[in-house]
């Protein structure tokens, strides 16, 4: 691969992942928030109804699942650009051809072709 595009796609990643620290920070405060909303209310003289706590629980384990996702995906874009410093970014790990730019340009921080990534 180009040197060139080595770097165009090592700016891809670092904007992902500039983005991905921005979304995160965003949903940790709002859960945050949110539990302590949940908690002022359960100190309430007012007994909660139990639709109203699961469906209070629903949504903060749907805000875990999707910190724990953008998390997970920090780490493949942290891979990837050490990938990029160690000369195999671009490479399949699996069989060791070169990944088509147009996957990386999709899944920058992909490990696999689209062949070995179907196995």
């Amino acid at each position: 691969m180009e040197k060139e595009d080595i770097e165009k796609f090592k700016r891809i990643l670092l904007k992902m992942k500039r983005d991905h620290i921005k979304e995160r920070k965003t949903l940790e405060e709002e859960y945050l928030r949110q539990s302590t909303r949940n908690q002022a209310a359960n100190l309430s003289a007012y007994p909660l109804h139990t639709a109203d706590i699961s469906g209070d629980i629903y949504e903060q384990e749907k805000e875990i699942a999707v910190i724990e996702n953008i998390s997970e995906i920090m780490h493949k874009i942290d891979e990837a650009l050490h990938r990029i410093d160690t000369g195999k970014y671009g490479i399949c790990e699996k069989c060791g051809k070169e990944i088509p730019k147009t996957r990386l340009e999709i899944i920058p921080f992909t490990k696999f072709c689209i062949s070995c990534s179907r196995k």
